[in-house]
This record gives C-alpha cells, sequence and structure tokens, in this order.
C-alpha cells in the first residue's frame, strides 16, 4: 500500500539539441556539456540566422544603402564566431556537431527536429 517502486530503466539520452540564441548563455550551455558528459551523448550546438527580406535594399543606413546579402553574411559571421567561442570552452571528449541554420528559425528547428533523433532539446 505504500508508494511503487518504478524499477524500469530510463530510455538512455544519446543526442542532445542546444539551440544558441544571439548571445550564448553560458550557464545552461555548461549544463548541458555536463549532462552530455555524464550520459556520454553528442551535443549538437544551432545557432539560427533570420533571413533578411529583399524590402531593406530600400532602406538606408548612414546614407549607404543596406543590401540583405550583406547584413545576412555579417550575421551570420557573428553567430559563427559566438559558437566558435562556445565550442572552444567545452571539454575535448564531448562529441560535439554544430549547426547554423539560416532562414525563418521557427521552421528551421521544425526541420531539424523532424529530422534529428533527438532525446533532449534545451
Amino acid at each position: 500500500m505504500g508508494a511503487e517502486l518504478n524499477n524500469k530503466p530510463k530510455r538512455p539520452i544519446r543526442r542532445i539539441l542546444f539551440r544558441c540564441e544571439s548571445f550564448v548563455d553560458a550557464a545552461a550551455l555548461n549544463a548541458a556539456a555536463d549532462l552530455a558528459c555524464r550520459e556520454r551523448a553528442t551535443l549538437d550546438l544551432c545557432g539560427t540566422v533570420r533571413r533578411h527580406s529583399a524590402l531593406l535594399s530600400l532602406a538606408m543606413v548612414g546614407g549607404a544603402p543596406v543590401r540583405p546579402d550583406q547584413l545576412e553574411a555579417e550575421a551570420v559571421a557573428e553567430m559563427a564566431e559566438k559558437m566558435r567561442v562556445a565550442v572552444a570552452g567545452l571539454p575535448a571528449e564531448l562529441g560535439i556537431r554544430s549547426l547554423l541554420l539560416v532562414g525563418n528559425p521557427r521552421r528551421k528547428m521544425a526541420e531539424l527536429l523532424a529530422a534529428g533523433d533527438y532525446d533532449l532539446v534545451l
């Protein structure tokens, strides 16, 4: 009549997806890395960059026309550098994969989740 013990084995965590926003939360990333090390799982870091509209070419910033592909390239380079720095601070024995997706962040993440076999998304 007491509490029932659940002795069923838990499903192991083998793949973890960590989404990098415009900034990388070091504490959350370290927690994800610790979990991945403890579970012997791989950690996929995913950064997304929104594709800019062609209407931005009509905008003027400081008197110079802004090209959407130029803004996109700068955003991609910035996110790639943030992800490189984040990966450099993680344990060397950890299996890490970095993904940088360009487009609608919700749609790209949904596509990635549908295609991947992730046990945990952070």
